[in-house]
């Protein structure tokens, strides 16, 4: 069997997006839902936002780097991993389009 591996910018972009989608989702939860609507917060918000966009890019971008590089095959049991995969990445920019639409 031949080995695969990814290449470094698929690798950053997948990390950099999982670190900031992790980071929104503590902050999101745990920082923004707390604080009072007031001007400090609308600050949070919009850097929450911004984070949020960068991150639906980040997904755009490992959607075009995967047409660019091949992608391994599928090994036994890893259909069900990809499967999930594509769909953290539907729901992620289903999130960020809905956030867009407001």
């Amino acid at each position: 069997m031949q080995s695969f591996r990814y290449t470094q910018p698929q690798i950053a972009v997948h990390w950099l997006a999982a670190i900031i989608i992790v980071f929104l989702l503590i902050t999101g939860t745990f920082i923004l839902a707390d604080l009072p609507n007031t001007a400090p917060k609308i600050d949070n918000l919009r850097i929450h936002m911004v984070l949020g966009a960068a991150a639906g890019l980040l997904v755009i971008v490992r959607f075009g780097l995967r047409r660019i590089y091949p992608v391994p095959p599928i090994a036994p049991g890893d259909k069900s991993a990809r499967i999930v995969h594509v769909l953290l990445n539907l729901i992620i920019l289903g999130v960020v389009a809905h956030s867009c639409r407001k």
